[in-house]
C-alpha cells in the first residue's frame, strides 16, 4: 500500500451506528464496516434490554457506503469454543447469514474482544478456510 490509509468500522450492531454513525458517514461519502453479531439482529442480544439493528436497516446498506461484516455468530472468544466444528457454526455460519439475509459477500470479520489472546491458529485456520479476505482484532 502506498500513502496513508485508515479502517473505519464500528462493532455489535447497535441501533445507534444506524441512526446516527451512517448518515453522517454517506454524507461525507467515507466507507465503514459493520461487524455484526449475527444471532443477536433482531434481538434484545445478550444484555437483556439492549436494542439491535434488524435485517431490513443491514439490507438498505447495500447500496450506501457500509459494508455488512460478521463479528461472529454469538460473540463468544474463539479460544473458548472447545472445538473445531463449533468453531465453524459460529465463523462460517455467520458469513452465511449475511449473504444469505443481506444479500452481499461477506468479506471479513473481526473476532470478538479482539485481542490477540481471544484468537488463536484453529481459529485463524476456520476463518481462512471459511473464504475471509481479511479478519480483524481490537
Amino acid at each position: 500500500m502506498d500513502g496513508r490509509y485508515f479502517h473505519l468500522s464500528f462493532g455489535d450492531g447497535y441501533p445507534n451506528v444506524f441512526q446516527n454513525a451512517v448518515p453522517v458517514l454517506r454524507r461525507v461519502e467515507i466507507p465503514a464496516v459493520l461487524f455484526m453479531v449475527t444471532r443477536f439482529i433482531g434481538t434484545d442480544g445478550e444484555r437483556g434490554g439492549i436494542e439491535r439493528m434488524m435485517w431490513d436497516d443491514l439490507r438498505m446498506l447495500r447500496s450506501w457506503v457500509v459494508e455488512v461484516s460478521s463479528h461472529s455468530r454469538t460473540h463468544v472468544r474463539f479460544t473458548e469454543l472447545p472445538d473445531r466444528d463449533m468453531l465453524e457454526t459460529d465463523i462460517v455460519g455467520s458469513k452465511r447469514d449475511i449473504e444469505k439475509r443481506v444479500g452481499t459477500p461477506c468479506t471479513c470479520i473481526a473476532w470478538p474482544y479482539g485481542r490477540n489472546c481471544d484468537v488463536n491458529e484453529r481459529s485463524l485456520e476456520v476463518i481462512a478456510k471459511a473464504g475471509y479476505h481479511a479478519c480483524f482484532g481490537g
